[in-house]
């Protein structure tokens, strides 16, 4: 045993006699010496560590070098930055935003810019190494509301776990001179005493500030005897200086550049050869005497000088090392791979090969295949999957240890390389240096090498830049053609490194408190339509203790009944374990976004390349076909499976605690893989008007439905009001009970119990900063993360809206909103359209009856339904939207503006409103059919995002294609997003081509002159507004056409016949009193038509009523962009 751990290889003890429930122990307890258990923290102890702390001016970074140069020059643990100039953003601030986060190299830097005139010099960050100070260690930020401290001030909390709690603040105070000087300096010391009077008591504070003060030499101690300010300095006291010695001695704080003779030097010079210091670092007296070190850094500060700068102003850094004085035991480290580091992994055909091998010689031994064995006997699929599951991450593991990308993460292997080589030189130099009978000229000779290999790196990092935008280019086009618009965007903030999200969200904002886990508990006990899920807690404690209750509380966590075997469906147990063990392979083959797992799991693409790559090694897969065979058996799958970890993501919605997030559950990847491929094994269907989660039914179909059956009704003289109903925490909230009848009844008995596990048995693991941790069991819902939850609860929700329809509406009704296919002859009820939870409903107005009690009386009969299945509306999101038939509209908009009869009618009720992102408008009968609204929105829209790039649009240095390719990826997709579901005057098909040539011909950067609109865009390959929308409505009449059932809404809303009305269709054509959308459809297919003379034939002969019949249309047509 001891051999083989010394190989690296863990080993068992004999098992085959032991008792079953002390397998899963023992198991665990033989990979403890490994120290790759998930369930054993690692002993790391902060008691001896020493923390390095710089403080420096950068002067806007305008007149010194860029950002991650000062940060690698400085190289400390953190680092408070002053100055960093108005420009210098990460995203563009709006409204109440704060502070902005980006990871710099090995550093995540916060920041808290200014866009005051007042301030424009200002700016503070404070940059944390990563691999000390992680970023979820933050558990608190601070940022001044005033804004004439906007950029002057910011703070954040950090505590590891258990270990080491700090508060930094970094400031910076305007000179004597600047307007409100006096004032602002006043703010500032204000503010900071706020946050040190509301600290605990173990949280060290550190500032690190340009203080624009001059303190004296005359000493001053607390009432205690401790040093607070020190007796070294070389300039004479002046105000500022007065107000900051009043400030310390309040407060009791230590200024450390005051304690030493060696730091008592100035720190800013100019070239006049004035200097001064006002620059300092005060701190907790306790860490004075923990103080190992401090310097002024004038040579690394002359250093990051730029030498051709006219007006040479220079601030020295400060740099100060010391130890924690209040050290508690620390936490261990949870390894978090990157995606680029298991990418360029699964690349690696050499390191997969070892890595397959040494796990099919581990999993061949005598000591695994006997514990392997006594699980498999006793079925306990804990065990088993524990097994195989922990082998695979520690060899893993073992074998991404041995790659310099894990010593020095960075863009590409090459750097990687190029930095751990640096680093040797760095060492090697320094030891050099260090010992004086090494001759001199060595230490020259390393110091060459030094300088070449830092070009080298310099040349690699530009060289990386470069193919890095060019990729992202490529993915930007491939996700436009694919129409991924929301991959679209993310790599164009990557691209541009700016710029908001979807919805003019901002991302990257550093949030100003998080949840902890007992804030996450109690809103987790709430019910479903406040935001819960109803939760039971299992266990509450630190994170380092969860490993034990997970071994020792997973009979608690599970109900026995569950791990009985089925005699009755024994015989078939191997028939399905082997149609699961396929569907997992061709789960796992399928290229998927997500990429996050938790720490106890293996990347999704580690299984991939281990179970689907070379047919060599089959130990490993051999061994995942024996566990789907006891799950099949036993009917139960693994602990591990059932586990999720819970992680807040940020909406961004402007709210406080829980409310501000969302909980993304991450799973184990080959236990989502499975279920995937168990669901996947009968056929998902929702009913014709629901669109969200299914294949082919986009929300342009879902709104062009909706906006054609308004417009049909209000033709006939019908008063319409449309409802667009939200749903409170939709996935977390419905009753399992209804899941379960109407989303899983058409499963096999078997896998109806494994897939009723899935969410009556999941655990959520709850960990918040302080590594408090928690777990969880939802009495209700589903998990959103997980593969089966949105589906299932469209399934559910599509039912429980279709029983509501049934009891709600009477026979008169659906006279108006019940129409026929003509392709299908199927029966459509046009008065519901779903997405996901968001519902919009179309209500008539009876005549007689009073149209105020009527609304009223319809959404509160929907929340009473809807509460029966544990679902709840949330009214703030209620819209309602009155159609303007005729002189009647204005009053009875008014009418609905006063009433009171149901809080929030009056604020919900408006002339515009936003359905899955396009706009309603109530001119739906107007000339632009609606369309003028949403026309404007796209304008507005597709501006924005061109002056956010501005500056690259006008890069002569890149080539016309790139940028054209670009510009049609981000600004012409925002111009026609969604333009598709509405018909377009030429007026407003005008305002959009003249918007479109405009750009393009600034992109030929003045070459455009002399030539016609079409010349420039056949020059530039663009298509226009016209052709790009045509081509959009031919490709979505063919993938009806193509498979008719699956669009029965869309033609129904089209062509159904609706009573005493005027007909949709003549013969196989459209009638002269058509709506406007079939028109507009009829027109696209003859321009098809007149390119293709096949179809021309087979269009004349079979026309609209039969257009799914024609051969020639469900092929491929080749449209020109400017035809």
């Amino acid at each position: 045993s001891e051999s083989r751990m010394l190989e690296g290889q863990p080993s068992f003890p004999k098992l085959c006699m032991m008792k079953p429930w002390l397998v899963f122990p023992l198991l665990a307890a033989a990979f403890s010496d490994t120290n790759v258990s998930i369930f054993k923290p690692e002993p790391t102890s902060v008691r001896d560590k020493l923390w390095s702390v710089a403080s420096y001016n950068c002067q806007k970074l305008t007149s010194s070098r860029p950002l991650s140069e000062v940060l690698h020059r400085l190289h400390t643990d953190v680092v408070g930055i002053q100055a960093t100039g108005q420009t210098w953003r990460f995203v563009s601030r709006q409204l109440d935003q704060k502070c902005f986060s980006k990871n710099v190299d090995e550093y995540f830097v916060v920041h808290w810019p200014t866009e005051s005139f007042l301030n424009r010099s200002a700016g503070v960050a404070i940059a944390l190494r990563r691999s000390v100070l992680p970023a979820r260690a933050i558990i608190q930020t601070w940022s001044p509301d005033d804004p004439l401290l906007q950029g002057r001030a910011g703070a954040i909390r950090i505590r590891l776990g258990a270990g080491c709690d700090f508060t930094f603040i970094c400031a910076y105070h305007p000179p004597p001179g600047a307007i409100f000087a006096s004032n602002i300096n006043q703010r500032l010391w204000d503010w900071q005493s706020f946050i040190l009077q509301n600290l605990p008591i173990r949280s060290l504070p550190v500032a690190m500030l340009d203080a624009n003060a001059a303190l004296g030499s005359r000493p001053s101690q607390s009432c205690l005897g401790e040093p607070l300010i020190g007796p070294f300095s070389q300039f004479r006291e002046n105000q500022r200086g007065r107000d900051m010695r009043a400030f310390i001695e309040r407060h009791n704080m230590t200024v450390i550049n005051t304690m030493f003779s060696w730091a008592a030097g100035p720190t800013w010079y100019n070239t006049q050869g004035a200097c001064s210091r006002p620059d300092f670092i005060y701190t907790s007296p306790a860490a004075l005497t923990a103080t190992h070190d401090f310097q002024i850094l004038r040579s690394i500060g002359f250093g990051l000088q730029l030498p051709y700068v006219r007006t040479l102003a220079d601030h020295v850094p400060l740099y100060w090392v010391f130890k924690h004085p209040c050290p508690f035991p620390g936490s261990r480290a949870i390894f978090r791979p990157h995606k680029d580091q298991v990418d360029r992994f699964t690349a690696d055909s050499g390191r997969i090969t070892a890595l397959q091998t040494q796990l099919d010689d581990w999993l061949s031994s005598s000591t695994t295949s006997d514990a392997l064995e006594v699980a498999r006997s006793t079925g306990d699929v804990d065990t088993f999957w524990g097994l195989v599951n922990e082998g695979v991450h520690y060899f893993w593991l073992r074998n991404l240890e041995q790659s310099p990308e894990q010593r020095f993460p960075a863009e590409t292997p090459e750097i990687s390389r190029l930095l751990a080589k640096r680093w040797d030189l760095r060492q090697e130099l320094f030891s050099v240096q260090c010992d004086l009978t090494r001759p001199s000229w060595y230490s020259r000779s390393l110091e060459n090498r030094l300088h070449r290999v830092r070009t080298e790196l310099a040349l690699e990092r530009n060289v990386a830049w470069q193919i890095r935008q060019h990729r992202l280019a490529q993915e930007i086009v491939s996700s436009v053609w694919q129409k991924l618009w929301k991959q679209a965007w993310r790599k164009m903030r990557f691209l541009s490194q700016s710029g908001a999200g979807p919805r003019n969200r901002f991302y990257h904002q550093v949030p100003s408190t998080s949840p902890s886990t007992a804030q996450w508990l109690d809103a987790l006990e709430k019910p479903g339509g406040q935001g819960g899920c109803q939760a039971v807690r299992l266990w509450e404690g630190k994170l380092d203790e969860f490993g034990m209750f997970a071994r020792l509380g997973q009979a608690a966590m599970i109900p026995n009944t569950l791990n009985q075997s089925h005699p009755a469906l024994h015989s078939e147990d191997n028939e399905r374990a082997n149609r699961d063990y396929s569907r997992l392979l061709a789960s796992l083959k399928r290229p998927t976004r997500g990429f996050a797992v938790p720490f106890w799991s293996v990347p999704r693409e580690i299984w991939k390349t281990l179970l689907c790559g070379s047919q060599r090694f089959v130990m490993l897969r051999f061994r995942v076909l024996e566990l789907c065979r006891m799950i099949r058996r036993h009917l139960t799958f693994p602990l591990l499976w059932m586990l999720s970890l819970a992680q807040p993501i940020p909406k961004f919605n402007r709210k406080l605690w829980t409310d501000a997030y969302r909980l993304i559950h991450l799973l184990d990847p080959l236990g989502k893989a499975w279920f995937k491929g168990l669901w996947e094994s009968e056929e998902f269907s929702v009913g014709h008007t629901a669109f969200g989660f299914v294949k082919d039914r986009s929300r342009e179909e879902a709104t062009m439905c909706l906006r054609i059956w308004l417009h049909r009704l209000s033709m006939y003289g019908l008063q319409v009001i449309i409802f667009l109903h939200d749903i409170t925490n939709a996935f977390p909230s419905l009753n399992w009970v209804k899941l379960e009848k109407y989303g899983l009844q058409s499963f096999h008995a078997s896998d109806f119990l494994l897939l009723q596990q899935r969410h009556q048995q999941g655990l959520a693991l709850l960990c918040d900063a302080l590594e408090e941790a928690a777990v969880v069991r939802a009495q209700c819902g589903t998990r959103p993360g997980d593969t089966t939850a949105a589906q299932s609860f469209a399934k559910a929700f599509d039912k429980c809206i279709k029983h509501w329809s049934r009891e709600k509406f009477s026979i008169l009704d659906k006279q108006f909103l019940a129409t026929r296919d003509p392709w299908t002859k199927t029966a459509v009820f046009m008065g519901n359209f779903l997405l996901a939870d968001d519902l919009a409903q179309i209500f008539v107005v009876q005549p007689g009856v009073d149209t105020v009690q009527a609304v009223v009386k319809n959404i509160a009969d929907l929340q009473d339904f809807l509460q029966s299945w544990n679902l709840s509306l949330n009214l703030d999101k209620l819209q309602v939207l009155i159609v303007n038939r005729d002189s009647s509209y204005a009053w009875r908009f008014q009418e609905f503006k006063h009433t009171t009869a149901l809080p929030g009618l009056s604020k919900a009720t408006a002339h515009d409103v936003l359905h899955l992102g396009i706009s309603l408008s109530s001119t739906c009968l107007d000339a632009d059919d609606g369309s003028r609204v949403e026309i404007a929105r796209r304008i507005s829209s597709a501006t924005r995002a061109w002056q956010e790039n501005f500056n690259f649009w006008l890069r002569s240095d890149v080539y016309l294609q790139f940028r054209v390719a670009v510009y049609m990826a981000t600004c012409f997709s925002r111009l026609i997003c969604g333009l598709s579901a509405m018909v377009i005057s030429k007026t407003q098909e005008h305002r959009l081509e003249t918007w479109h040539d405009k750009r393009l011909r600034l992109l030929l950067l003045g070459n455009a002159a002399g030539y016609t609109n079409k010349e420039v865009r056949i020059f530039c390959n663009a298509s226009s507004v016209h052709c790009a929308l045509l081509r959009q409505r031919v490709k979505f009449m063919q993938k009806a056409a193509r498979d008719p059932q699956h669009h029965t809404a869309w033609n129904a809303a089209l062509t159904g016949v609706l009573i005493g009305a005027d007909t949709q269709l003549e013969g196989n054509e459209p009638s002269a009193n058509a709506n406007p959308w079939l028109r507009q459809f009829w027109n696209d297919l003859q321009i098809v038509a007149s390119l293709s003379p096949e179809f021309q034939k087979e269009l004349k002969k079979f026309g609209w009523r039969y257009l799914y019949r024609c051969p020639s249309f469900h092929r491929r047509l080749t449209l020109d962009r400017n035809e």
